[in-house]
């Protein structure tokens, strides 16, 4: 940008203020805007005046206005956008009708334009209505989203200043509380850790026939309601509170803190991901939390096509939203949770929010480098191996492991192999069959390795019941489970005895190992066992199982 001359500083105590100002149009967009008629085949219910919704979520502008140049210089960027509706659109909604705008902004002003005095005719084009928004905060284009329509407002019952409830007349009832309202609980859990929310409030807009169940944008999200249900609908509890939570954590980090290139939008997902992953632990317990975190383990670890987080190479910038991507993004953000801690894990996304101590605007472009620079900063730990082993890789660990008992030395012998070379520490718990109980690291560097677990002598707090063991003379053992804390990304190749594998799911306290125990026992079991199936039907009938142990066990006997 060439400064003309009558704004040339010479004198470098005087400081010169730039504002630049870019205007784009886009007219008559074929994409990004959703409008909802009309449908007497699939909602004889909807009329034409009963809702409009448009929605300005462009995905090729997703980080558009945090690309400039101007950024890196400290410029601060505010966004002045307007929204015209046309005379035939706005036919829609009469005088007597109350129409709702929530955008992702405040709104300034309403202009009417009317048609020409002088023309002959009158055109439905010819009347529009501009509506004018501005955004102090800076925010991306694409950010920007919004929603018109006849609306009913709800203020949250705890939060009634900072959360608000848009929902299409009749739809106010017991469904909305009973789904949004552990967005207040969510709300007070990030700003405990994070600080307050960047923006002044937040608005939740649900909308029949949205094109995904969550649109976010800076201050608004836009929800599908098929994501209201009543209290007594329970399996659609666990998905709606953790993408409510998502979206919620998405306005610290993807709408105030975001990219600067697609490489980088693993960032983008890992951390909203993951904060909502912790929220979730929160309110359904470890368990409900570990199961997860195991789920998404098997889907990354068994996917056919495996890419890096950080990639140069992206056909298309559509890639870093697939579920793979996404997936791994959260994954990867639980590992860095476990290398640093959970204190140093909350205090480096602080920093990452916090406003500049000098004054200047703050840099809220998160690249890949600045991520771990600022990481290391804060926990003094050096991240490059962390960063080399799981964002710049795309391959993740599998583990092969067998295992022998040799008497004569009163050991048990453990074959490792690996298909990549990884190197670090692997949590095993060898059961013996009298009880004894005992938990060791397996520290491995190449790629085939073999270790030797000798017996320790027997302690009360190891010891569990022989009597309810079930053994097998030639193997001495009760069962062998590996990491079941989830210290890896990991796929694992593990085989021992139909009944070892009895023995891990009914005695072993460790929701992972039972989960891992139910398909062991169908995959290593023989066809039709009679053992193996009095075991899952235990589950079934026993309360105690945590119930995606006891879901698992139905469709383990159907196969």
């Amino acid at each position: 940008i060439h400064l003309p001359q009558s704004q040339n500083v010479h004198d470098d105590s005087q400081s010169l203020q730039l504002k630049i100002r870019i205007d784009f149009e886009l007219y008559k967009p074929t994409a990004g805007v959703y409008f909802v008629m009309p449908d007497t085949e699939s909602y004889p219910n909807r009329t034409a005046r009963k809702q409009m919704l448009s929605i300005c979520h462009i995905l090729t502008q997703k980080i558009c206005m945090r690309n400039l140049d101007v950024l890196e210089c400290g410029f601060h960027v505010s966004i002045l956008w307007r929204i015209v509706v046309l005379g035939k659109w706005s036919t829609m909604f009469p005088k007597t009708t109350k129409s709702c705008r929530v955008a992702s902004a405040n709104m300034m002003y309403v202009l009417h334009l009317s048609p020409a005095a002088n023309r002959q005719t009158t055109n439905d084009y010819d009347q529009t209505k501009t509506l004018c928004f501005k955004s102090e905060t800076q925010v991306a284009a694409s950010d920007i989203v919004f929603a018109v329509g006849r609306f009913d407002a709800t203020p949250d019952p705890v939060l009634p200043s900072k959360l608000m409830y848009y929902t299409l007349p009749g739809r106010r009832d017991v469904s909305l509380l009973a789904s949004a309202e552990p967005t207040s609980k969510a709300f007070n859990f990030f700003e405990t850790q994070l600080g307050a929310l960047p923006f002044s409030n937040f608005k939740l807009v649900f909308v029949e026939n949205a094109y995904s169940d969550v649109i976010i944008g800076s201050s608004v999200a836009i929800i599908s309601t098929h994501m209201l249900h009543s209290s007594d609908i329970i399996d659609q509890t666990y998905e709606t509170r953790r993408k409510l939570a998502s979206a919620l954590a998405s306005q610290w980090f993807g709408c105030y803190v975001s990219i600067r290139t697609w490489s980088d939008a693993w960032i983008k997902h890992g951390i909203p991901g993951y904060m909502s992953y912790l929220f979730y632990q929160s309110i359904f317990g470890t368990n409900d939390f570990k199961s997860k975190i195991l789920e998404d383990c098997e889907y990354v670890c068994n996917h056919p096509d495996p890419m890096p987080l950080f990639a140069l190479n992206l056909l298309s910038p559509q890639e870093t939203y697939s579920k793979f991507y996404m997936k791994k993004s959260i994954l990867c953000m639980y590992m860095f949770e476990k290398e640093v801690g959970p204190d140093a894990f909350w205090k480096t996304l602080f920093n990452l929010v916090i406003p500049s101590t000098n004054g200047e605007p703050q840099d809220t472009n998160l690249t890949t480098h600045k991520f771990f620079k600022i990481a290391k900063k804060t926990t003094g730990q050096d991240m490059r191996s962390f960063a080399d082993k799981w964002i710049y890789s795309k391959y993740l660990p599998h583990f092969s492991l067998g295992f022998g008992y040799n008497r004569s030395k009163g050991q048990t012998e453990i074959a490792f192999k690996q298909n990549k070379h990884f190197s670090g520490m692997l949590e095993v718990r060898i059961v013996e069959s009298d009880g004894v109980a005992q938990d060791q690291e397996l520290n491995f560097e190449d790629e085939y390795h073999e270790f030797c677990v000798v017996r320790r002598k027997k302690k009360r707090d190891e010891e569990i019941p022989a009597a309810n063991l079930q053994t097998n003379p030639s193997v001495p053992l009760g069962w062998i489970c590996f990491d079941t804390e989830l210290n890896w990304i990991r796929k694992i190749t593990f085989h021992q005895s139909e009944f070892m594998w009895i023995n891990q799911l009914e005695q072993e306290k460790d929701v992972i190992a039972q989960l891992e125990a139910v398909d062991g026992l169908v995959q290593d079991a023989e066809f039709g066992s009679t053992r193996a199936i009095s075991a899952l039907e235990r589950v079934l009938e026993t309360s105690g199982f945590f119930y995606k142990v006891r879901t698992k066990a139905i469709f383990g006997l159907a196969k």
